[in-house]
């Protein structure tokens, strides 16, 4: 059995920005709980590299993890866009990061 998981202020902050549903029970049955860097960036007030590191905390802990993937992606240069397929790593919750986020709001 896992003992409970601390969370970081920031980390709650950032776990937040990945919900899609306001209960436990609902996010671990769907789990669609991508963590956009951007968006924790706007959240926190910070920079890429301030995230990176938060990110890399929270992998430790486990309360996320990497999903890789393949997507269409858009370079633009003087004027000229190109398309092409590249490899992108998302995250997203693992159920730990679900049931510890909702155990630090109480819920």
């Amino acid at each position: 059995m896992d003992t409970q998981i601390n969370l970081t202020d920031n980390e709650i902050k950032a776990l937040k920005t990945c919900l899609n549903y306001h209960n436990r029970e609902d996010e671990l049955d769907d789990n669609a709980t991508w963590l956009c860097e951007k968006r924790v960036a706007r959240e926190l007030n910070w920079n890429h590299h301030q995230v990176a590191g938060l990110i890399s905390a929270m992998l430790q802990k486990r309360i996320i993890r990497g999903y890789a993937g393949s997507t269409l992606m858009k370079k633009e240069n003087n004027g000229n866009v190109t398309y092409y397929y590249g490899t992108v790593t998302d995250y997203i919750m693992t159920p730990k990061g679900i049931n510890a986020y909702f155990d630090a709001i109480g819920q």
